[in-house]
């Protein structure tokens, strides 16, 4: 331990003090909505397109009050997050280390 991989590819991305407190954007497809911890919160577990911003194949977004969820430039609910929707959301730097990782989620826009 650690774990150890062999990449393959690497991509250096600039960061400034406006997107580190904007977060990391993801974009995929809910595949699974669920109650998480936290009075209201809930869990997506997203499968990320696959392209060169996204760093996971799947990610946990933790959705709470907080969230701004929006849907054709209105704001939306989580109700609105149901498995099969595609979403472009922002999150928290801050994850877990578990596979699939989990973190915040700061806006989710669904693009259905």
């Amino acid at each position: 331990l650690p774990p150890q991989n062999t990449p393959e590819k690497i991509t250096v991305v600039e960061r400034s003090e406006e997107n580190e407190e904007e977060g990391v954007s993801i974009k995929g497809e809910i595949a699974e909505v669920r109650e998480a911890a936290g009075e209201g919160n809930i869990a997506c577990t997203v499968k990320a397109e696959k392209t060169e911003e996204n760093a996971f194949e799947e990610i946990v977004l933790i959705v709470s009050d907080d969230t701004k969820i929006t849907k054709d430039g209105k704001e939306a609910s989580k109700e609105d997050l149901k498995e099969g929707v595609k979403i472009e959301a922002v999150h928290s730097l801050a994850m877990t280390r578990s596979i699939p990782p989990q973190t915040s989620a700061i806006s989710i826009d669904i693009v259905d």
